[in-house]
């Protein structure tokens, strides 16, 4: 018996990787697809993107995809609409670990609904096809490490990843190797996005 095809996108923006990934894997309305974007100027456009699918079965979800269930903190620079040079994208970003760049407390600091990678892997069965996109702002390593502990990085059959280990001050190439080689090992597929 074959399972369901699901597609978790964390970090919609404005649907960029979604349309891109929809059009790769010639997804239709019988793949189950979640997005995930905090930052409140993304989602204007992101909600549109999704309201120009409709036969498509899309579940925008207003917040972050982090390593736990609950309330995080992240900083979105106030004169930023998310779109621009990398400058404007590094440091208008939303990152919930305090370490990056991207986490800028002198910007407004917003109160997001937090969900665990991990309970959104759950949800289906180990039969399922996982797609997973990760363009999350450093918070990457917090997601892909709770994956790795609590034994589910299997279940993600390929990762489409934008790195963001050059803003984190508490990661090197070291770190980011043995985390991605921790992904392989596992037997993911992993690509590199943006």
């Amino acid at each position: 018996m074959s399972g369901k095809n699901i597609f978790l996108d964390c970090g919609g923006h404005f649907g960029e990787g979604l349309l891109a990934l929809i059009d790769k894997y010639k997804m239709d309305s019988t793949w189950i697809i979640h997005t995930f974007e905090p930052n409140p100027a993304a989602l204007v456009k992101l909600e549109e993107t999704v309201k120009s699918l409709p036969q498509l079965n899309i579940t925008l979800h207003k917040g972050a995809v982090l390593d736990f269930d609950g309330v995080a903190k992240f900083s979105v620079q106030t004169n930023s609409t998310g779109a621009g040079s990398i400058d404007a994208l590094m440091n208008s970003g939303v990152c919930a670990d305090p370490n990056s760049i991207s986490f800028r407390p002198h910007d407004t600091i917003i109160n997001v609904k937090a969900t665990d990678i991990s309970g959104m892997v759950l949800k289906y069965s180990p039969e399922d096809t996982i797609i997973l996109k990760l363009d999350v702002e450093g918070s990457e390593f917090r997601i892909l490490r709770k994956l790795l502990k609590d034994g589910l990085m299997s279940r993600i059959k390929h990762l489409y990843i934008e790195w963001h280990d050059i803003y984190m001050t508490s990661e090197t190439n070291e770190t980011k190797t043995n985390l991605l080689n921790s992904i392989v090992s596992s037997g993911t597929n992993v690509s590199v996005w943006g």
